[in-house]
């Protein structure tokens, strides 16, 4: 990724999470943290992650974010300094999952290994 690429697309979350801090006040939207965007090289396209601390509420807060791409597309327009300004598209992060369930299985595999025979316990004393 690019420097440019790269600051854009900072630019385009410090945008959008202000945005749903400040301005949006759907409560469809809960909790919701934008993690991160990643702009394509040609700034044609913008694809905003976030996560939610409710995840019953994935269905209606992805609604809420499409119904407010509009108005947020227009901040980002004002905000970014580009030839073209990136359509923004919306998705859940996952990762955080994907990372604690890697973690649950490393810890499950750790703790059916047995410790490894200690041979100072098996020698006679003298």
């Amino acid at each position: 990724m690019a420097y440019g690429v790269q600051k854009v697309a900072k630019r385009i979350q410090f945008i959008v999470s202000q945005a749903l801090i400040r301005e949006l006040h759907d409560p469809k939207l809960g909790f919701i943290t934008i993690t991160k965007v990643e702009v394509s090289q040609d700034f044609r396209k913008a694809v905003v992650f976030f996560s939610l601390l409710e995840k019953g509420k994935r269905g209606s807060c992805l609604a809420a974010l499409r119904r407010a791409k509009g108005y947020l597309q227009k901040l980002v327009a004002k905000g970014v300094r580009t030839r073209r300004v990136p359509r923004l598209e919306f998705e859940e992060d996952t990762s955080l999952e994907k990372s604690l369930a890697l973690s649950k299985i490393f810890e499950q595999i750790a703790s059916e290994q047995s410790p490894p025979p200690n041979p100072e316990e098996d020698s006679p004393s003298d």
